[in-house]
């Protein structure tokens, strides 16, 4: 459980670091993969409100939310795969209800759904 405590610290560094790489590319691969470890070590997981570590699962959730899926530039320039796993662990988080209030009055609902319409749009447009 000590690494799964590591693993989510070293998450919400990354996502609030917001690091890029000297080509302008996200510095994504350890992000990525802690963000994986977080959705096996949790995947079971209900009740994040009434959890030990609450306040950590709360600043992952709020650093997801706000430097992830509300940021544009982050959105346009993640490769799909990252996004994936960043709306993988919002899923697992909003299983609980407080997070459902949360993602609702930090814009997410908003957010994450201009951006499936975009991608539905260029699906149905250009058939990608």
């Amino acid at each position: 459980f000590e690494s799964g405590q590591t693993s989510v610290t070293r998450a919400l560094q990354n996502v609030k670091s917001n690091e890029q790489t000297f080509n302008g590319q996200w510095q994504e691969s350890t992000e990525a993969l802690e963000l994986e470890n977080f959705s096996v070590t949790y995947k079971n997981e209900r009740n994040f409100s009434k959890h030990p570590k609450h306040k950590l699962f709360q600043e992952i959730f709020t650093a997801l939310v706000k430097n992830r899926l509300t940021c544009r530039e982050w959105v346009n320039q993640a490769p799909p795969i990252h996004f994936l796993r960043v709306l993988i662990c919002l899923r697992l988080l909003i299983r609980d209800p407080y997070y459902q209030e949360m993602f609702h009055s930090l814009g997410g609902i908003e957010n994450l759904s201009q951006y499936m319409k975009t991608v539905a749009n260029g699906y149905l447009d250009y058939g990608e």
